[in-house]
């Protein structure tokens, strides 16, 4: 298990006394410690020019690539400035809850459009063109308003 001293790893084992030394050294066939590595030296380290002449001391650069999978859900309405003309519904319908409809005619709120909601009026839009109400306990919201500019529009959406 143990042999003589010159192998090439080697520990010196103290006792209290510090006047008894024992060299005691590894026998397996590795030279290196396990986890230790050489460092390349500057000259050491080089790299091919153009000419395919090994270059000492050159910077080498590594890239690493890593590929990843994401994957992403999202349950509900997303809130966007330049809206399309129409009636929207701008949160999650969720049963019993408070929920905004906006109506938008030439990219702008329309103010004092009148909001039907599954067939009972809630109301006029004021300036910002949005309308809070609670959502029916119902299996779809539908919205409807008429207007000059749009005339009747309607949009279903589903109640969560």
């Amino acid at each position: 298990m143990f042999s003589a001293e010159g192998s090439p790893i080697q520990e010196f084992l103290m006792d209290d006394s510090e006047d008894m030394q024992q060299p005691v050294t590894n026998d397996s066939e590795d030279s290196e410690p396990p986890g230790y590595y050489d460092k390349a030296s500057d000259e050491e380290a080089g790299s091919a020019d153009a000419g395919g002449e090994d270059t000492p001391g050159s910077d080498e650069e590594l890239n690493v690539t890593e590929q990843a999978e994401v994957e992403s859900s999202f349950d509900g309405y997303v809130r966007y400035s330049e809206r399309d003309d129409g009636v929207f519904l701008t949160r999650k319908a969720v049963a019993g809850e408070l929920s905004s409809a906006q109506v938008y005619a030439d990219g702008n709120p329309v103010e004092g459009a009148e909001i039907v909601v599954n067939g009972e009026d809630i109301g006029q839009t004021p300036s910002s063109g949005s309308l809070i109400f609670e959502v029916p306990d119902a299996d779809q919201l539908v919205l409807r308003t008429t207007t000059e500019n749009l005339g009747t529009v309607e949009e279903t959406y589903e109640v969560y």
